[in-house]
């Protein structure tokens, strides 16, 4: 078995660099656990992922991360090529698992989630961290998925998920309930609460605004009800995690947030990935009713 980490080069992500090369202590351990990652995800990478690891390293520790939980979860995965990165078949359905970890945006522009000086006062860029998510899941799905389905990679019968890493997004980690990545592809904006007005007490603090759509820089906006749209009927679910290799959870996918898609043509099945929290969606009468639970 090949290292993950090559010791005399200069890798082009300096993440790399540091956290083969700096010996403090917690490096040592993140180091140590990405080792340990590496002896199980080995049999499964593609022949060009020790490569690419040195070039853009915390998509592809994203990738050996989400293989690996599924593993320990007792999910018997494969990765085939070409194709997205994780295959699941029950024997009674298949699931397709593509992984992406966006950017902050484009340096300088203006949708761009900026890293503060410290001790600079300012707000949380809540809405750039929803479209960076938004964006990746968008691409993933309109230009992968369908490249897949033409290719006959994917079946149409197949439930096809897209797993977001928010860790290369300054803020990602600062968030509240239900999680961003729920205000990103259905219509739940901030909490709110229910004042009496006669004895001006709170009576109801379990809702939260409804909001369809952020709006860019330029003045533009963008659905943020992706599982109310038609065209997303393809997607069956988004998992979320915040993981890196020096902050990460005490079991492997206990981090994971899943958001199941209540309209997608084939949905994946509740607890498929079994650990984590789960959120669902049921449509009523006058609207929508979101519900979590913690997995096991």
């Amino acid at each position: 078995m090949k290292e993950l980490f090559v010791k005399g080069i200069a890798a082009e992500d300096q993440a790399y660099n540091n956290l083969r090369d700096i010996q403090k202590d917690w490096m040592i351990d993140a180091r140590m656990f990405c080792e340990e990652l590496w002896k199980v995800y080995c049999p499964y990478a593609d022949d060009h992922f020790l490569t690419e690891i040195q070039r853009d390293f915390y998509s592809r520790f994203w990738e050996m991360y989400l293989a690996c939980s599924l593993i320990d979860m007792g999910i018997n995965i494969s990765c085939p090529k070409p194709g997205p990165d994780i295959r699941i078949n029950t024997g009674d359905s298949v699931t397709w698992i593509e992984a992406v970890a966006p950017t902050a945006g484009a340096p300088n522009s203006s949708d761009e989630v900026r890293q503060y000086e410290d001790l600079e006062a300012h707000n949380i860029p809540e809405e750039q961290i929803v479209l960076r998510y938004r964006n990746a899941i968008h691409e993933k799905y309109n230009t992968k998925y369908f490249e897949y389905l033409k290719k006959g990679i994917v079946n149409k019968t197949d439930s096809y998920v897209i797993a977001v890493n928010g860790s290369k997004i300054p803020y990602s980690r600062t968030d509240f309930s239900p999680p961003r990545i729920v205000r990103t592809v259905l219509p739940v904006g901030y909490p709110q609460v229910t004042i009496d007005r006669k004895s001006s007490r709170i009576t109801d603090t379990s809702s939260y605004q409804y909001r369809d759509k952020v709006s860019k820089k330029s003045g533009s906006e963008v659905s943020t009800a992706l599982f109310f749209e038609n065209f997303y009927a393809g997607l069956s679910a988004v998992l979320f995690s915040n993981v890196d290799p020096t902050n990460r959870p005490q079991f492997l996918g206990q981090d994971f947030v899943t958001v199941h898609n209540h309209r997608a043509s084939n949905p994946v099945s509740e607890e498929f990935v079994r650990r984590g929290m789960e959120y669902r969606v049921r449509d009523t009468d006058d609207g929508f009713q979101l519900s979590s639970s913690e997995l096991g």
